[in-house]
């Protein structure tokens, strides 16, 4: 367990005067955040600043999901909350630029996930998430962004949960389906498209090249559960497009897909 980077041991020794002593403590830093999920990409923005002459500090910011199931083990542990996903833009921080008392600053982040869901099988470094062509996210629209201002000695100065500002009808999309799988990405001659939904309705799907002409559209009445649709992708000419998903009320999503040959 560890207290505001000051801290390290086993949670059963933490006592409530250690916390009330870690709340003595004055913050270092004013924080604000926000940040945007679109789809795998997710877009962060951290704004800061000093309240006193800090040198050599760090921005750390970390993709959480929210809650997670499909980790299922045979602990009896049926949910799992706050699961840290990705660093941006690693584990090892950025650099705070220095900035006069009372002054403001930001630093900006994007991170697109690549590949396909995968759940490893352990923690070993040989099963660990190769972010270059994979990702453990089970829901991008369940995920959280949070940010900290940390010393080099790991005293941490401030931290904030960042503001979503995730368009709702993105986010009530995501609330009626379990998942979606869009693949192989990069295609070739077929992009699938499955979707597991929480009850029956009506999918449109709506293939567009970058400059928003629609190459290809269908509605299809699917089941609760997995269903799967796809797009003939031979003809198209190598490049990025997007696949917009909406349901029966017009609430969507927007996947991007890259096209090889």
């Amino acid at each position: 367990m560890e207290i505001d980077g000051f801290w390290d041991g086993n949670a059963s020794s933490f006592t409530d005067a250690l916390y009330t002593a870690a709340r003595a403590v004055p913050a270092q830093y004013k924080m604000q955040g926000t940040f945007n999920v679109n789809n795998m990409t997710v877009s962060a923005k951290v704004k800061f600043s000093p309240l006193f002459n800090a040198t050599g500090a760090k921005l750390y910011v970390a993709i959480l999901e929210r809650e997670t199931i499909k980790n299922i083990k045979s602990n009896g542990e049926t949910k799992f909350f706050e699961v840290m996903k990705k660093m941006l833009p690693t584990e090892t921080g950025t650099a705070v630029p220095t900035v006069a008392i009372g002054s403001w600053d930001s630093i900006s982040f994007n991170y697109v996930f690549k590949g396909n869901y995968r759940l490893p099988t352990d923690g070993q470094t040989a099963n660990i998430i190769n972010h270059t062509i994979e990702h453990s996210v089970e829901n991008f629209y369940n995920t959280n962004v949070v940010a900290w201002i940390q010393a080099a000695d790991k005293t941490v100065y401030q931290a904030i949960n960042l503001t979503s500002l995730t368009p709702a009808s993105t986010e009530d999309f995501f609330a009626a389906i379990s998942n979606i799988d869009v693949y192989p990405n990069p295609a070739t001659n077929n992009i699938n498209i499955s979707i597991d939904l929480k009850s029956n309705d009506e999918i449109l799907a709506t293939m567009i090249d970058v400059m928003g002409n629609v190459i290809e559209s269908k509605s299809v009445k699917m089941q609760a559960g997995k269903n799967t649709m796809n797009f003939n992708t031979s003809h198209l000419a190598s490049g990025t497009y997007n696949v917009m998903l909406f349901d029966s009320k017009n609430n969507s999503s927007v996947h991007q897909v890259i096209v090889q040959h």
